[in-house]
């Protein structure tokens, strides 16, 4: 990755892009090698739990995957060591002026924790706080402060984790034996689903330099009323109106930029994912919502909605998690969280492994949850059976 863009003209910026695209489709490329043995691997584990232990497999099938050496976990591990530094050494200076102004600055109570800290930040910076991390997705490294919010941020106190079925419970018999012949094999895709969302981001960083100099030349040239504006645009967009000389394409780009801007609001950091029954009225909510049931156990909590990482310092300890997908940088909410709901999601999602890791239930796929569940109001989360309730609809 050349270390001065600003000194290439745009055909050669258009092939440093292409270039680095090349290698971050190339880590795709590396997941089709595990991913349809390990889905395959999935469904005849969870077909075999479901035989064997009828509506509580789902507690099994968590007993039996948790506990994987997840990348995201490690990270988190880093984070709370961090954290535990500060403990004794004021935290409350780490941070200041935290909700006065966006150039929020870090003060580093002594050397070691300095160091600790920027060693952190090498190793995960690349990590965006967006759902799907896109060439212009924010990184840690970007907003250092936001990490420093997260170290901050409330933590499980060890409140009690929903029971789970122990996986020594399964009878001995041809099944059960089929049972652990299959789980090394998803664990194993669980870990290597991580490690390419780790290796994706990575991948993307080379990505994101090429778009913000694209996005600084469109704005001195007053195609955009700010550089960051470029992440309303794909990549040919931003490049086709960089080459452009017309009066005429600079103002349909602005054109798209805005209507873009009204589908979907700048916080959310990516206006190409649907934005669903934006205009129900939200009233009191449902009584019962559905999904997937991604990690069993029942909780309830407020329901707190988080779009992105401006939104992490509300939530509070038992709440629950509403957010469209999550992606690992949210994975300190899980800490807090008594429970996770997902618009998006999988067996395989980040909400979904992360919460059986967490031991809290989560329902994901609800398609619908984000603007649906009311915030500040009382939910009951079932995720063994992918149910949602608000307290008044419970029996």
């Amino acid at each position: 990755m050349p270390s001065n863009l600003q000194a290439f003209d745009s055909e050669q910026l258009k092939e440093v892009f292409a270039q680095a695209e090349k290698v971050r489709d190339g880590v795709f490329t590396a997941r089709d090698k595990y991913f349809w043995s390990g889905w395959i691997a999935i469904a005849a584990l969870q077909t075999i739990l479901k035989l064997i232990k009828g509506d509580k497999w789902g507690e099994t099938y968590s007993g039996l995957i948790a506990n994987a050496d997840l990348p995201t976990m490690k990270m988190r591990r880093e984070l709370d060591l961090l954290r535990e530094m500060l403990v004794s050494s004021a935290p409350q200076d780490l941070v200041k002026n935290l909700h006065e102004h966006e150039n929020d600055t870090i003060s580093f109570p002594n050397e070691s924790i300095r160091v600790h800290f920027e060693e952190f930040l090498s190793k995960y910076g690349s990590r965006t706080f967006d759902m799907i991390p896109m060439p212009t997705s924010k990184a840690w490294y970007d907003h250092p402060v936001h990490v420093a919010k997260a170290i901050h941020a409330p933590v499980d106190n060890g409140r009690e984790k929903p029971a789970r079925n122990s996986p020594q419970q399964l009878p001995r018999n041809a099944l059960t034996r089929l049972v652990w012949l299959l789980v090394p094999k998803v664990k194993e895709m669980v870990v290597e689903r991580d490690t390419v969302i780790r290796a994706y981001e990575d991948a993307t960083v080379p990505l994101r330099a090429v778009m913000n100099e694209v996005g600084r030349r469109l704005k001195e040239r007053g195609a955009l009323s700010v550089a960051s504006d470029v992440k309303f645009l794909e990549p040919s967009e931003a490049f086709a109106a960089l080459m452009a000389n017309t009066q005429g394409s600079l103002s349909e780009l602005q054109a798209a930029i805005m209507k873009r801007q009204f589908a979907r609001p700048a916080t959310i950091h990516n206006w190409r994912l649907p934005v669903k029954l934006q205009t129900q009225a939200k009233g009191k909510g449902f009584a019962i919502l559905t999904g997937l049931p991604a990690s069993p156990g029942m909780a309830s909590g407020k329901a707190v909605i988080v779009m992105d990482d401006s939104d992490f310092e509300k939530v509070k300890e038992g709440d629950v998690l509403v957010c469209v997908a999550s992606n690992p940088s949210w994975t300190t909410l899980f800490g807090r969280a008594s429970a996770v709901v997902a618009d998006l999601g999988g067996p395989l999602s980040h909400a979904s492994i992360v919460a059986r890791e967490f031991g809290i239930p989560a329902v994901l796929n609800t398609k619908c949850g984000t603007s649906t569940l009311v915030e500040g109001e009382v939910y009951v989360v079932d995720g063994t059976r992918g149910i949602i309730m608000n307290t008044h609809s419970q029996s």
